[in-house]
């Protein structure tokens, strides 16, 4: 077991590497981005042309009672994590192609996933259930440092339960019942494998926000004093945290992608060396 988890952290720096090999991988994540805010854009225009937001020099007037409210954040959610979905699906499939030796192109991903849109529609779907069941979850807590460890464990547990999922729809093209039921056969010979690195990820990722967060300290504190540096300093930190959350959302991608290869055919891809996965494999 032990060999396990030194074979995940091993197996953390490499997905590195595939990212290295294929840049354009970056840009799945920056086109999900890229239409979460188009959707929140066309919603804030959706909004002010039916009358439920009102916009003036001095109010901004909000009629939640309006069922044109709720029917635009209805549609916003799952339009969001449609796309969240499609470009994540488009990601893994993208690291799968690399890992068997070829070349993925950011126009082979979109084609690739294209040919699933039913079931990854209906697996935003689910998405959109869960986010819902676990803000009602979170709520339970009132404290702020019990929340974030529930949100932890729930995000945590969610990403390890589902994390062949997409895998398996874009690769096999099942439904969300056997792709869940596949997920989690697949789980079971892998599963300290994911948990290491759902664990890595979060904490090397905490750390390397730490010098964001430091940045929007000193901002913070010349704010009055010395607003150019400190406005200099906020766009800093902005890009540097956009960034790192780009990076990370690509090598979580890729980490399911190698992972699930290696659990289906309990055989290393091409792009890695055997002494990674060699202590790795499962009796």
């Amino acid at each position: 077991m032990f060999n396990r988890f030194v074979g995940s952290w091993v197996l953390a720096k490499e997905c590195w590497h595939v990212l290295i090999m294929d840049k354009e991988m970056l840009l799945y994540p920056v086109s999900s981005a890229a239409s979460g805010l188009f959707i929140f854009v066309l919603s804030i225009c959706s909004m002010i042309a039916t009358g439920v937001l009102e916009i003036s020099d001095d109010s901004v007037l909000l009629d939640t009672s309006n069922a044109a409210f709720w029917l635009i954040c209805i549609a916003a959610v799952f339009a969001y994590y449609f796309f969240a979905t499609f470009f994540h699906s488009a990601l893994i499939a993208s690291a799968l192609k690399r890992l068997n030796g070829e070349n993925p192109t950011f126009q082979y991903g979109l084609l690739k996933v294209a040919e699933r849109w039913p079931h990854i529609f209906a697996w935003s779907i689910v998405s959109v259930f869960f986010a819902v069941f676990r803000a009602m979850v979170l709520r339970i807590f009132n404290s702020k440092y019990a929340r974030g460890w529930a949100e932890g464990l729930i995000d945590g547990g969610w990403n390890i339960l589902t994390a062949f999922v997409i895998p398996v729809i874009v690769v096999e093209g099942k439904g969300i019942p056997s792709a869940l039921k596949r997920s989690l056969g697949l789980l079971k010979k892998k599963w300290i494998e994911l948990a290491t690195l759902e664990f890595g990820f979060f904490w090397l990722s905490s750390l390397c926000f730490i010098p964001v967060g430091l940045l929007a300290v000193v901002a913070n504190s010349l704010q009055n004093d010395m607003p150019v540096l400190a406005l200099i300093i906020w766009t800093a930190a902005g890009l540097a945290g956009l960034l790192l959350s780009i990076t990370f959302s690509t090598l979580r991608g890729v980490s399911k992608a190698v992972i699930y290869s290696f659990a289906v055919d309990n055989k290393v891809p091409a792009t890695f060396e055997n002494q990674i996965f060699g202590n790795a494999k499962l009796a």
